[in-house]
């Protein structure tokens, strides 16, 4: 005999650990910044908490897509294959958010006479 969940219980445990690993990467971030003494931290951590859920649809769809061109295989290499597309997308995300971060704390900094050189 198989238990078989409702779809609200699957849909919830679903939601909850995309949840738990929003708020944990934030605060990675937030932990490693603090760490570096990062004085952009702040920012970075506002833009990943806005732009991750789209970096994140962005490499869901992606991933998708390239699945779909292998229709859906399970082969070894086609799903290394579709992490790859997954991480590759985050990866750009990440650095993205962060490289406006930085640029925008520059600014900031250069126009509150912090600039000095």
């Amino acid at each position: 005999m198989t238990y078989t969940p409702p779809i609200w219980l699957l849909a919830g445990l679903y939601a909850l650990g995309a949840i738990f690993a929003y708020v944990g990467a934030l605060a990675a971030v937030s932990a490693w910044l603090s760490w570096r003494l990062d004085p952009a931290r702040g920012r970075t951590l506002r833009y990943l908490a806005l732009g991750l859920p789209f970096g994140t649809a962005a490499a869901v769809f992606l991933t998708i897509t390239f699945a779909s061109t292998q229709r859906f295989s399970t082969e070894r290499s086609v799903v290394f294959a579709d992490v790859a597309v997954a991480v590759a997308m985050l990866a750009l995300a990440v650095a993205a958010l962060r490289l406006a971060a930085i640029r925008r704390e520059r600014i900031a900094l250069s126009l509150a006479g912090g600039g000095s050189e």
